[in-house]
């Protein structure tokens, strides 16, 4: 009986994080979220994409080419990927309560975190667990996904971060502030 309970308990962590994630991303506007509903599960196989693309990929550099992809496809599309709210953060643009995200993503087991030592820095890496789901998502979507990483896949962490910064959607909001997508169609580091 307690081996029971202690399971569901465990079980029901990844549907807590979900529900405070989407009640978190759904107070927001469509304009925050790309005109979409969230969809973790989307977002998680987004990241699942380039952790199996980029082995050792960064966990921050994981976050901001989840940024690029669902802006890329904002501008394309006028709809995001993934529906996940973005705010300005010390690093650049990260999704809106990132470190739950994260958990989220390990827990349902789409990634792994591991440490890794980046010159003096500590820092994670992300790896993949589960393959990749690509019927979840459109051709154009697809695309999306391959050219952010062509464009970003040889960066490194800290390049991927100054080229954030550059960014509109980062210069014109404030630490902590939502992100709106508008931004998407004043990208510079890819069209």
């Amino acid at each position: 009986m307690e081996k029971a309970l202690g399971s569901r308990r465990a079980d029901s962590v990844p549907e807590k994080i979900s529900r405070i994630l989407l009640s978190l991303y759904s107070r927001h506007g469509e304009s925050l979220r790309g005109r979409r509903r969230p969809d973790l599960d989307r977002l998680a196989e987004m990241a699942v994409f380039f952790a199996a693309k980029c082995p050792g990929i960064a966990k921050s550099k994981l976050l901001k080419m989840l940024w690029y992809s669902d802006f890329l496809c904002y501008r394309r599309t006028l709809c995001s990927m993934s529906g996940a709210v973005y705010c300005h953060n010390y690093f650049g643009p990260v999704p809106l309560a990132h470190d739950l995200v994260v958990a989220y993503m390990e827990r349902m087991q789409f990634i792994a975190l591991k440490p890794q030592s980046y010159g003096e820095v500590e820092g994670e890496r992300v790896e993949p667990v589960a393959e990749f789901e690509a019927d979840l998502f459109s051709p154009e979507e697809l695309k999306v996904l391959e050219d952010v990483l062509r464009k970003f896949k040889s960066c490194s962490a800290t390049a991927l971060g100054k080229m954030s910064h550059e960014e509109r959607a980062y210069t014109e909001t404030q630490l902590g502030e939502p992100i709106s997508y508008e931004f998407a169609l004043t990208l510079k580091a890819i069209e």
